[in-house]
Order: structure tokens, then C-alpha cells, then sequence
């Protein structure tokens, strides 16, 4: 039922006129931040915290812009499935640096461990191998598997239209390794709270924790880093970009690069800055005491991290 539910909705999504949903997407989005209370100080508290020299009106109007774009984000999940490859050609492009680097992939396959966050639109991404005339490598992305077989059947069908792969968190590694052994390409969504089962490390000089893998995939195979993500243009446009990411090949490097590399980008870029989910809770390490007091135990890469963004300083950030 929830799947001729989701169906429904996405087609007339799909065919509905783009105005009155860029309005919907603005109300909804507006009232969700006066409603959600908690959230709305999450998100505040961590503007705040990442940009203290701004106002508390920028911080509000950040927060209440990134509301907007995760229900515009929704809206476009919903309906992208029914829209036709033309149409997703004139909503999203490549920027020069991303299509002469896939181009440049073509001509010479090589591993790569592509890390992408929750920034406005990142399902396009999804679409990369329809926006550009080549022959792509074996590509797939790993995802977290939802509860309902139906509902898990149809995000894989409709996410993988182009050609992606999903491959599930919890039984997908070891396919994701042979993938990159063959010069393949995997995708990975670094940005989230990893809870327990992460690693502790920095993020704008707070503490979190930390998926490894990405660093894990690239230690075993020799695969290159690279950032990757959606800039929204206008509503239900954007342009996908690559970053590369500098590091040392230890783990430490190799996610404290990302990190370094997404900070880069939230601070020159107005624009991405309010694309990000800042409703998430990037930092709720810091406020579990039992928890960060396991993670110290487990897994603690805080020193090496601060090593490596030493020889950092004075990078032009």
C-alpha cells in the first residue's frame, strides 16, 4: 500500500508545474522550522557553534533555507522516478571540473571511493551516468536497507534507473571491495552521526563520530579519495561537482581529508552551506557521555586527526 502511495504521489509530483511546488516546498519547508522545536535548536545551536561570527538572523535564515531544500529534496526523491531523461538532463549538469574528471575516468579506469553528504538533491547523484556520452565504469553506491521489502525493492529499482548498483551496509562490503579491485567506482555517505558503531574524530574542531568507511575501502584497495556532491542552482536544478581530497593514506588522513574537504566548501559557499541537513546530529557525541566514553575505548583517532590538520595550517583556508 505505501508503495501505490509513493507511486501515486511521485507521478503527480512529476507532472505537476514546478512553480506551485517551489511554493509548497517554501511553506512547508518554513513551517517545519517554527513547528519542529528540538530540531530547530539542533540545527541553531550547530550554526552557532560552526559559524560563531555570524548573526543570530543569518544563523535562523540558514537553518529555515536548509528546511526548504530538504522538502524540495523530498519532493524530488518522490517524483524523479517519472520524470524522463531529457527532463533530468535540463534539471541537473555536471560542472567543468566533474565531467573532465569522469571524462578523464573513462580513458584511464582506476578505483575510486566517491564520498558524498546529505547536501539538497544528493539523489541525483544517482543520475551522473545519464547527464554525460561515455562509458562509465561499474558504479554502485552503498545505502541502508529500509524495513519494508516493498518499499526497499522500489528505492533499489528506481535509484539504480541509470545503471547504479545499490549495495546494502549490512552484506554489501565485500561486494563493494571486488568492485573497486575491478576499477569500479563506489559511493559512500560520510557525513552522518556513526553513533557507536563509528570512529572518533573532528569536525570544525568538535568532536564526532565517524563512519571509516571510506578509509577502509581506500586502504584495501588502493582507491582514490574524491568528494562529491549537488549545488542547487534554482528549485529542482543543480550542478554536481567534484572535490579532490588530500591526505596521508593512514585512516586518520584519509577522514580527516574529507572532513577538511567539506568544511572548505560550507565556508566559501553560501549556497552549499544552506543545501546541508543541518538538522542532523553531526555533533551528539559530544552530549552521551557513555557513548563518547565507549568510542574513546573503541576506536579514537583524535590525536592522529589533529597531527594531520597541522600540516594543514596556512593551507588557504
Amino acid at each position: 500500500m505505501i508503495v501505490f502511495l509513493l507511486r501515486t504521489a511521485g507521478w503527480l509530483l512529476a507532472h505537476a508545474p514546478e512553480t506551485p511546488l517551489r511554493w509548497l516546498a517554501a511553506a512547508l519547508g518554513r513551517l517545519i522550522f517554527v513547528v519542529m522545536r528540538r530540531r530547530r535548536a539542533v540545527m541553531l545551536a550547530n550554526l552557532a557553534a560552526v559559524f560563531p561570527g555570524r548573526t543570530t538572523g543569518w544563523h535562523r535564515a540558514t537553518a529555515r533555507e536548509s528546511y526548504v531544500r530538504l522538502v524540495e529534496t523530498g519532493l524530488l526523491a518522490l517524483a524523479s522516478p517519472f520524470l524522463p531523461t531529457t527532463r533530468l538532463r535540463r534539471m541537473a549538469r555536471l560542472d567543468a571540473g566533474a565531467e573532465a574528471f569522469f571524462r578523464e575516468l573513462a580513458d584511464h579506469p582506476r578505483p575510486i571511493v566517491l564520498c558524498s553528504a546529505h547536501l539538497a538533491y544528493w539523489e541525483a547523484l544517482c543520475w551522473v551516468p545519464a547527464l554525460i556520452d561515455l562509458k562509465f565504469p561499474e558504479l554502485a553506491t552503498i545505502y541502508r536497507p529500509l524495513r519494508n521489502p516493498a518499499l526497499n525493492s522500489w528505492i533499489v529499482r528506481t535509484r539504480g534507473r541509470f545503471g547504479v548498483a545499490l549495495l546494502s551496509r549490512k552484506s554489501g562490503i565485500h561486494s563493494a571491495l571486488h568492485i573497486l579491485h575491478r576499477n569500479g567506482v563506489i559511493n559512500v555517505l560520510f557525513d552522518q552521526n556513526a553513533g557507536g558503531h563509528g570512529t572518533l574524530t573532528r569536525f570544525f574542531g568538535r568532536r564526532i563520530s565517524m563512519t571509516e568507511l571510506p578509509a577502509l575501502l581506500a586502504g584495501k584497495t588502493g582507491a582514490e579519495l574524491v568528494f562529491i556532491g549537488t549545488r542547487r542552482t534554482a528549485f529542482w536544478r543543480m550542478e554536481i561537482f567534484v572535490r579532490t581530497v588530500t591526505h596521508d593514506s593512514t585512516p586518520a588522513g584519509m577522514l580527516g581529508g574529507l572532513n577538511l574537504a567539506f568544511e572548505d566548501l560550507l565556508v566559501a559557499d553560501e549556497e552549499v552551506c544552506a543545501g546541508w541537513l543541518w538538522a542532523h546530529d553531526r555533533w551528539k557525541i559530544n552530549e552521551l557521555p557513555v557513548q563518547l566514553a565507549k568510542l574513546l575505548a573503541k576506536r579514537n583517532l583524535l590525536e592522529e586527526d589533529a597531527r594531520f590538520r597541522a600540516k594543514f595550517v596556512g593551507r588557504g583556508r
